[in-house]
């Protein structure tokens, strides 16, 4: 265990003060064996591998999530890394202890992008469903989440999986007249929208929303000319 202290115990040495440099060594090890005291094996290797602010992080969490966090980290190399680089390392550590596996690979994949993105969710049930689409899906996927929240999440289960990536950057490039149709008709939005080229795919989703379903049936069948 001490060997791989060294790699958190770097940081504090930069200070010149002597006594500041071993009280932060004592917290540091005698947190670290807090952790190893309450959650085991789980618990060593991401504690060793965390930096100053991400061991502060896991410290805030109740007991439990500590050993759901663990858990986690012990399954996703690479995680403690992501969550080490981030900007807001204790969002990122209840993140992950909230949503487990495909927390953290998320976190792993978009960093705090995710994050951010799953905080524009209001209900624990839209936020699991975020994760999920972000996990299944695109960084466009993410962008859409973290600009429209809960409705870009409601809109893109409403279509296939094979679609929701594409779905996703349409809202990203779209945004709310996509949102709408894709809410309103799902496959069917998408299926008449890919028949239009770039330039009249925005036209595409206003006429959609604006008239009934026959405007996505006609667009469907033809495309740009329909538009």
């Amino acid at each position: 265990y001490i060997i791989g202290f060294a790699n958190i115990l770097i940081e504090p040495l930069i200070d010149i003060h002597s006594e500041y440099v071993l009280l932060t060594l004592f917290v540091t090890f005698t947190t670290i064996i807090t952790f190893i005291d309450e959650c085991g094996d789980d618990a060593v290797d991401a504690s060793v591998k965390s930096n100053s602010k991400t061991i502060d992080a896991i410290s805030d969490l109740p007991k439990d999530k500590k050993a759901d966090y663990f858990q986690t980290a012990k399954s996703h190399d690479g995680l403690t890394s992501a969550i080490n680089n981030s900007n807001n390392p204790k969002e990122a550590v209840s993140f992950v202890a909230e949503h487990g596996d495909d927390g953290g690979f998320v976190v792993i994949k978009y960093g705090d992008n995710a994050v951010q993105a799953a905080s524009k969710c209001t209900t624990p049930e839209i936020t699991a469903d975020a994760v999920q689409l972000m996990k299944d899906n695109t960084k466009n996927t993410v962008e859409a989440i973290n600009k429209y929240g809960d409705d870009a999440v409601k809109s893109l289960n409403n279509v296939s999986k094979s679609y929701q990536s594409k779905c996703s950057k349409y809202i990203v490039d779209y945004g709310d007249d996509a949102i709408e149709s894709l809410g309103r008709y799902g496959n069917e939005a998408n299926n008449a929208v890919s028949k239009c080229s770039d330039a009249y795919k925005k036209d595409a989703f206003s006429l959609m929303n604006s008239e009934n379903g026959m405007a996505v049936r006609y667009i469907k069948r033809n495309g740009d000319t329909g538009v």
